[in-house]
């Protein structure tokens, strides 16, 4: 599976030791940037390419980082068609994945260690959309809620 990564200066470091522990995994990765530390990067920038990536391909998944997560996950979710899930635990990635097909991951670098970010992504890359009736309808409706902006 093709994995958009994107990151600001906060998340910089994270990203890059993320790169090959998802690459180990199986999956190509097209980085977004940041490409370097540069302090003075905005994250709407890089995690704005990610996500309209993610939208256009939806055998495609994301992964969007900052100091705190929510502004890159605010971004993503402004991009049609795009869900974005704040991760913090396991078990709500999960969650994010099996019911609401999330197809986007943000990632709090502040808050997060190395170990807990490759748990998160490796649960975020692994569990399947279970596609249940009432899921799918929900997300129709999510759907419909962007359709009308």
């Amino acid at each position: 599976m093709t994995i958009h990564i994107a990151t600001d200066h906060r998340g910089f470091e994270l990203k890059e030791s993320l790169k090959p522990f998802i690459s180990a995994l199986g999956h190509t990765i097209v980085d977004h940037g940041s490409d370097s530390y540069n302090q003075d990067d905005d994250y709407p920038d890089t995690a704005v390419k990610a996500s309209k990536a993610v939208a256009t391909d939806p055998e495609s998944r994301g992964i969007v980082l900052c100091g705190s997560g929510v502004g890159v996950s605010v971004v993503a979710n402004k991009v049609l068609g795009v869900r974005c899930v704040l991760g913090f635990s396991n078990m709500q990635v999960v969650h994010a994945r099996e019911s609401d097909n999330c197809t986007m991951l943000a990632l709090p670098a502040d808050f997060v260690d190395r170990n807990t970010a490759e748990q998160l992504v490796t649960y975020f890359l692994e569990t399947p959309f279970k596609g249940e009736t009432e899921d799918v309808r929900r997300i129709e409706k999510v759907a419909n809620i962007e359709r009308e902006k």
